[in-house]
């Protein structure tokens, strides 16, 4: 029965095949060399035009300067040894040839080795043109600046060329401008994505080398680490501060629920996605921290006070200038208050600056970039 199957697919791809294109490709594949460039003159230079189209990104690792992405390359040459005419050709005008049959320019990733392109058909055209579309996936190694994350700009160039083809042999142009094919990306988005077109020469060589320079350019979505890790931060920093409402001689509800207070920060403000490097986020969560560790401090002192830690010489001195035992009494405990709520003050007033000033310009990063 599978041998019956693998007949019949056999029988309908030979049939559903056109006899007139098969007759042409090998009429043109006759004595074609895949090996040496299709020029007419050994010292004509083939002219290459070369786009990169920018699908997805897999991933961008700020810590290594390593972007993985995924697109293709349009490429496109004029072949003077694939060239027909279709009025005798029953009007065939172009032909789906394997690209490992033809001759194709050694298009290298300079700054991405491990870059692969699949080995996909070409179409060839009846006037010689060839346009070979192979997808692409690399990952690219480009230096990254992680100082504004999560509100940071990336740009990163795939530099694309000849790895054995000087100026005179192999030219390589910028192709024509494509339509945006980029996926929508959870966390990325792409702001531009530019060519440039360079020459280099090299110490071995007596030509320069020409290389196309893909400049890609993304911007991370704020949003979502602005939501998941800043906001409830600063809500928690927020409710640090308004713990300093609670009276005084509560103390003890003050200090317990600042320290669950921080905790509830260490643990958000520590997340795996973060770049390892000083960036504006780990700035605004260190000076979140910073205002419930200022709460925190001032809630032990006044622990400290109420249990007899403070030194009370100045209120006894106070005190004694009453003669009445109940207006002594009034006057410690108004000046205990008195100290207390100076207490909250020289806390209370740097902290809310502080708070205030973090969360307004961590706020504006998105419009100073």
């Amino acid at each position: 029965m599978l041998l019956l199957s693998v007949a019949a697919s056999v029988f309908v791809a030979f049939v559903s095949a056109s006899p007139e294109e098969e007759k042409l490709l090998q009429s043109l594949l006759h004595d074609y060399s895949s090996i040496t460039r299709p020029v007419l003159n050994v010292n004509d230079s083939l002219t290459v035009n070369l786009t990169y189209t920018l699908v997805d990104i897999d991933a961008v690792d700020v810590d290594s300067n390593e972007i993985s992405v995924q697109g293709w390359l349009q490429m496109g040459w004029k072949d003077m040894q694939l060239r027909w005419d279709p009025s005798q050709h029953s009007g065939v005008k172009s032909l789906h040839v394997p690209c490992d049959t033809i001759w194709r320019p050694d298009i290298k990733v300079y700054n991405g080795p491990d870059a692969a392109m699949d080995s996909t058909l070409a179409i060839v055209y009846s006037d010689g043109n060839v346009l070979w579309v192979p997808p692409f996936k690399a990952n690219i190694q480009c230096e990254m600046k992680p100082l504004w994350y999560p509100f940071d700009v990336q740009n990163c160039s795939i530099v694309l060329g000849s790895w054995t083809y000087d100026v005179s042999m192999v030219d390589l142009q910028i192709g024509a401008a494509q339509p945006t094919e980029f996926r929508k990306n959870k966390e990325w988005k792409l702001v531009a994505l530019e060519h440039r077109r360079f020459e280099k020469k090299y110490n071995c060589c007596e030509n320069v080398y020409p290389s196309i320079e893909a400049q890609i350019t993304i911007r991370r979505h704020g949003c979502r680490n602005l939501l998941s890790k800043a906001l409830p931060v600063a809500a928690l920093a927020a409710l640090g501060l308004m713990t300093m409402l609670i009276p005084a001689p509560r103390a003890e509800i003050r200090l317990l629920v600042v320290t669950l207070l921080i905790g509830s920060a260490l643990i958000i403000a520590d997340f795996s996605d973060a770049p390892d490097s000083f960036n504006a986020m780990s700035l605004f969560n260190f000076q979140m921290i910073l205002v419930l560790a200022g709460c925190f401090l001032c809630n032990c002192i006044h622990l400290a006070i109420l249990r007899g830690g403070f030194d009370a010489s100045l209120l006894e001195k106070l005190a004694g200038l009453v003669s009445s035992n109940e207006k002594s009494e009034n006057l410690i405990t108004n000046v205990e208050q008195r100290y207390h709520r100076t207490l909250d003050t020289l806390f209370s007033m740097p902290l809310t600056f502080v708070l205030v000033m973090s969360i307004s310009l961590f706020s504006l990063l998105p419009l100073l970039k």
